[in-house]
């Protein structure tokens, strides 16, 4: 069960939420994010990473939350943190592929792309050839891209379809 400590703030007499164990602040922040309270979840998620700053949610939550609040380094490097924290492999594609987002927003296609492929050495899957084919198209490597979509039909035929159709659809 949550432990939580509420305190009334004195000049608005909204709740205010002191949160004293790793749960209370990821349920909350998880909360916020749903609800796409994305600066409120981006000021939790920081205090919670400032008072547990070694735990993989704790930097998980900041770098999604920095990334939908539009703070793209920051949510690059919490990533990053995450990604080197992770021990499972699902856990360390669930941080790359958050982490590619915001490399890719911020045009460090290079970066991105050797986090993705570092990822690939330990696992394949649809998701992730995915992202590696838009890195390889960003980065300009067109005989790369297509190792990634041959890589993603021979995963999953019926997704290399409609991720091909919808890559079509965007084309000017």
């Amino acid at each position: 069960m949550l432990v939580e400590t509420v305190s009334m703030a004195s000049k608005d007499s909204k709740k205010e939420q002191t949160f004293t164990k790793k749960e209370g602040y990821g349920k909350q922040v998880a909360i916020y994010l749903r609800n796409k309270e994305n600066e409120k979840a981006y000021e939790l998620a920081k205090e919670f990473l400032g008072k547990f700053p070694d735990d993989l949610i704790a930097n998980v939550l900041f770098s999604e939350s920095a990334y939908r609040a539009g703070k793209y380094e920051e949510a690059r490097d919490a990533g990053r943190n995450a990604f080197n924290m992770a021990k499972s492999e699902d856990d360390m594609l669930f941080c790359a592929m958050v982490t590619s987002s915001s490399y890719l927003q911020l045009r460090q296609f290079a970066a991105g792309y050797q986090m993705l492929r570092e990822m690939e050495r330990k696992v394949k899957t649809p998701d992730l050839e995915e992202a590696l084919f838009v890195f390889a198209m960003a980065l300009k490597d067109q005989d790369e891209a297509l190792k990634h979509m041959d890589r993603l039909y021979q995963l999953d035929r019926k997704r290399g379809d409609l991720f091909m159709a919808r890559v079509l659809k965007a084309l000017p």
